[in-house]
């Protein structure tokens, strides 16, 4: 018999703050386990251990450590897993273990993105290349020149979808929001079998949703705080999600304006476990 190392993240008392919980499990029924525990922080985050990282546990029970992690203010991009590891020793046995675990909420993480168009006030309303279809070797007229699809991977722990993060690429981090702008972001859904899903995106501007090709959802509220969801037929094997955004003058709300959430998931609004999500189709 060989311990295991477990780890656990819920949500802290206050936004942007986590509590992560790491235990061993004794499997033997006699000697005591000594753990020492590490816990290294994704990017964007500082973690405070919670006790002492050094731990004992009698036969068939579990030495357990908590840590405390905080987004720091300053981060624009948080790092999506935590890794723990843990020196144990049963007896004369010694183990070394390392367990990861991911501090996003399930949202779609791969995306082909593409933007900025203008948005002069009808830019909800304007019909641009990207809606015609997810084309990964277009070229097209954007606001400032030519732009093309650019894959794109989520970092946010949160699973937010920035849209400023690929309009500023140049400069690495944006110095200032994007406005008066239309986005689009592009995926691939992979399902086993047809079934009835239930389409969640959210955002803080005018959204557009469609899948494979039909327009399913479209919002023209100025700050969509609620998820909202509508229900969609997958179809056996790749499925196209097409998200358009709209970015309007408006002043920042709470440090984003330009991006979204969104993600598949149950009647009960559980996350499918057995979707596959790519910004290449077939792959």
């Amino acid at each position: 018999l060989e311990p295991t190392l477990g780890v656990e993240v819920s949500l802290g008392e206050a936004p942007g703050e986590l509590l992560v919980r790491t235990w061993i499990q004794n499997p033997w029924p006699n000697p005591e386990l000594r753990g020492h525990f590490a816990l290294r922080a994704p990017l964007g985050w500082q973690g405070t251990p919670l006790d002492k990282p050094l731990s004992c546990a009698a036969g068939g029970q579990s030495a357990e450590a908590w840590w405390f992690l905080k987004r720091l203010p300053e981060s624009t991009v948080c790092g999506p897993e935590v890794i723990a590891t843990a020196e144990v020793q049963i007896s004369e046995e010694r183990y070394t273990l390392t367990q990861k675990a991911l501090l996003t909420h399930n949202y779609v993480s791969p995306w082909l993105i593409a933007g900025p168009f203008p948005n002069d006030g009808q830019g909800f309303i304007t019909s641009y290349p990207p809606e015609k279809g997810v084309d990964p070797q277009a070229v097209m007229q954007g606001r400032d020149g030519p732009i093309h699809w650019e894959l794109y991977e989520v970092l946010d722990c949160f699973g937010y979808v920035d849209m400023n993060m690929l309009l500023h690429r140049k400069d690495h981090w944006p110095s200032q929001a994007v406005r008066n702008a239309v986005g689009y972001a592009g995926c691939y859904v992979w399902s086993a079998k047809e079934r009835l899903a239930w389409a969640e995106l959210s955002g803080e501007e005018q959204l557009k949703l469609w899948c494979n090709g039909e327009l399913v959802l479209s919002s023209e509220a100025a700050r969509i705080i609620e998820s909202l969801r509508v229900p969609v037929n997958l179809q056996a094997g790749w499925n196209e999600v097409l998200i358009k955004v709209v970015r309007g003058p408006q002043e920042e709300f709470s440090g984003r304006m330009f991006g979204f959430y969104f993600r598949f998931v149950d009647q009960e609004g559980k996350p499918f476990s057995d979707l596959r999500y790519s910004n290449r189709r077939g792959e």
